[in-house]
């Protein structure tokens, strides 16, 4: 990822309905974030409700900015989302273990999206992935 903005990785995501819906056609549901360190750290890992009414899905007292994600390089990240819980690390290092019961029963399966933010006229920039793996897991 190159530049000073974010992406994520959706996760059990849907659009929404029905047609007239504000929202319609957008992707919605939980969001992994990723972004650059700044010198305060980032919030690289953590759970987002993209387009949910809920905003951040971990709770405040755990959004702790950190230095684990790597500008520059490439980054591994691991998702691990089993029923209402959704894990996640960065770099091998664990940042989130959240269970969500609302979360889960407005989204309990989806499509997972690769999302890039708008950035107006600013950039190029450009964000990649590489090796991805799925792996469907028993609930």
């Amino acid at each position: 990822m190159q530049g000073q903005f974010n992406s994520g990785v959706q996760i059990r995501s849907q659009t929404a309905a029905p047609k007239g819906d504000k929202k319609f056609g957008r992707v919605n549901g939980p969001q992994v974030e990723i972004e650059p360190s700044w010198k305060v750290g980032a919030e690289s890992g953590y759970i987002y409700g993209e387009a949910m009414d809920t905003g951040w899905l971990t709770p405040k007292d755990a959004l702790k900015p950190h230095q684990l994600f790597k500008n520059d390089e490439w980054n591994h990240f691991r998702v691990v989302a089993k029923g209402p819980r959704i894990q996640t690390w960065v770099n091998g290092e664990q940042v989130s273990d959240l269970v969500d019961a609302g979360a889960y029963q407005s989204h309990p399966k989806g499509f997972i999206g690769l999302q890039v933010h708008g950035v107006g006229d600013q950039g190029p920039f450009q964000v990649a992935w590489r090796n991805l793996k799925i792996k469907a897991l028993e609930q």
